[in-house]
Formats: structure tokens, sequence, C-alpha cells
């Protein structure tokens, strides 16, 4: 899902004509990918989806392991087992973090009466279904919101000459000297949503 429209975007720039909706909705995915990529999570899934584990190894015990996977809310969440019981999840289950989202794991209580299984058939591969809303939050955070409007309006006056001092820089010899990936506050505003394992730039 957009963090952000193209009328917000034009907003943001003082641009009134819709001659350039086109150009500026290109960026805007284009920064809005960026960022995801940067950070190796999405921040505004569209839809909840199905997401499958295996009951081997992304299960220890009594929790179940999310992976790089991240879950942003409870809401409409089903979870079926791989014997095909679903787990009720206003009574069986606890996340973790215990308060905070996302979520990266799952713990079936002391109190259940039921474990994470395979398929009747033997098959622990892709058995445990988890439908819910995959990502880091169900609405953009503020700060990446900022971080999407900041970039792609980077990436829109790169296209005219500008005094952005993140712009190539064509010195008398005709070296052209790059910019970083991204401008210094973007990748600032970005650092605490990074996922650990992220190995981009």
């Amino acid at each position: 899902m957009a963090y952000i429209t193209t009328a917000e975007l034009k907003t943001y720039l003082d641009i009134t004509s819709s001659s350039l909706d086109t150009l500026l909705g290109v960026l805007l995915d284009n920064a809005q990918s960026v960022i995801n990529n940067y950070c190796d999570r999405d921040f505004a899934p569209s839809a909840a989806s199905s997401k499958y584990f295996d009951a081997d190894v992304d299960v220890d015990g009594m929790t179940l392991w999310l992976g790089d996977e991240d879950l942003a809310s409870t809401d409409d969440l089903a979870i079926t087992n791989g014997d095909g019981v679903a787990v009720d999840v206003s009574s069986e289950i606890a996340y973790r973090p215990r308060r905070l989202t996302p979520y990266y794991a799952i713990d079936l209580l002391p109190s259940s009466s039921k474990a994470w299984t395979g398929k009747s058939n033997g098959d622990d591969i892709d058995a445990i279904q988890v439908y819910a809303w995959w990502g880091y939050s169900k609405t953009a955070p503020e700060n990446i919101e900022q971080a999407l409007y900041r970039l792609a309006s980077f990436m829109f006056r790169q296209r005219s000459s500008s005094s952005d001092v993140d712009k190539p820089l064509v010195l008398d010899t005709g070296m052209v000297l790059m910019p970083s990936e991204m401008p210094n506050d973007v990748r600032q505003m970005l650092t605490g949503y990074r996922r650990r394992s992220a190995i981009y730039w």
C-alpha cells in the first residue's frame, strides 16, 4: 500500500499542475521500494494474507518463530495448525514481544492443550497457516512517511538543476562524484526501522 499519495507529495512540493502526476507517481513507487529494501520490511500492508511455517524448523517447543516476517497486528488473525485444527487466538496464544508490534513470534500458552504440529502425512513443511496483517504496522509510521516525502522529492529534483548537496558533482576534470545512495537525513530517519538482518547498503 502507498504510504503517501501523489496529491500529498504535490502539496509537499508546492505543485498545482497535473502535468507531472504520472512522473510523481512513479517516483513515489521507486522511493517507497528503496525505503522498503533498505529497511528490509513493509510498513503498511494493503490487506491481510496467509503465510505458512514449518512445524519443525520454525518451531521451538511452544514457540512459533516468524523468521523475517513482521506481524503487524492481531486484527483478523487466524491460525490453523498442521493437523487442520484452528488455534484459538483469543485464549491460547501470546506474542513476542509482549507489548510492542511488530511481533516476531507466537507462543502457545501452557494452558492450551495444543502443540504445534505437522500435517497428518508427516510433512512438516509449510504445515502451519497464519492469516494476518504482515508488515511493520497497518499504517506507515510518521517517520517513514516523512522519509518518503524527502526521498521522492530528492528524486524529483534530480531531474533538473538543483542546489541539493546530494546531487552528483562534475569536476573540472570531467570526473563525476556520485552522492551517497540516499540523502543523509533520510538515512537517519530510517536507522531505527531497519531489520537487524538487513544487508542493504
